[in-house]
């Protein structure tokens, strides 16, 4: 039996992704009362490279004011910034400690934690190991960092610093996908 191969369209790519991240309801208990939270069931590549961002970013204000024991928290924090949708936004850096920390203390960061597929978070760990590997090759040649410093800031400047916003878009709108995969025999 011949195996079909189909066409790849745009209409495709949207139906895969809007299959691929879903989400998942769970119900967290806080003094008595149930909530519920959505939690990603696959994480996204481009979520998981904001956490790493975010992450990178803040963790130099835990170094500058050598508080590295709120290290885990930050990350866990931002584990439930991009993977739920608990609004976690603050004002501060300050506030989103305190934050993460009445999380922990009223128990709702840790069911939230542990309702996160294992192999998603392992996901993330890869993805900073290799960010971590790409930063120790891109050390060793100063030049080329440059040259990669340069290149981000004229896509920046190019596109507005909006194109994953456009993509999130796109794939986000609540419009019906029209057409179907071409089939090529």
């Amino acid at each position: 039996m011949k195996q079909t191969i189909k066409k790849l369209t745009p209409a495709t790519i949207k139906k895969a992704y809007a299959k691929t991240f879903t989400q998942t309801q769970i119900t967290v208990d806080v003094n008595g009362e149930n909530y519920v939270v959505n939690i990603s069931t696959v994480f996204k590549a481009t979520a998981m490279q904001e956490l790493i961002n975010e992450l990178t970013d803040k963790m130099q204000y835990l170094v500058d004011y050598k508080d590295l024991l709120s290290v885990p928290n930050l990350y866990l924090l931002l584990c439930i910034k991009y993977f739920s949708d608990i609004n976690v936004e603050t004002k501060s850096f300050e506030e989103d400690i305190a934050l993460f920390t009445m999380l922990f203390d009223l128990g709702i960061a840790e069911k939230i934690l542990k309702a996160f597929d294992p192999a998603q978070l392992e996901r993330i760990n890869e993805f900073m190991a290799r960010a971590k590997s790409n930063m120790d090759e891109m050390q060793k040649n100063p030049e080329a960092v440059k040259q990669y410093a340069n290149l981000i800031a004229e896509i920046e400047n190019k596109i507005g610093n909006k194109g994953l916003e456009v993509v999130e878009d796109i794939v986000s709108e609540d419009t019906e996908i029209d057409g179907e995969d071409e089939e090529e025999g």
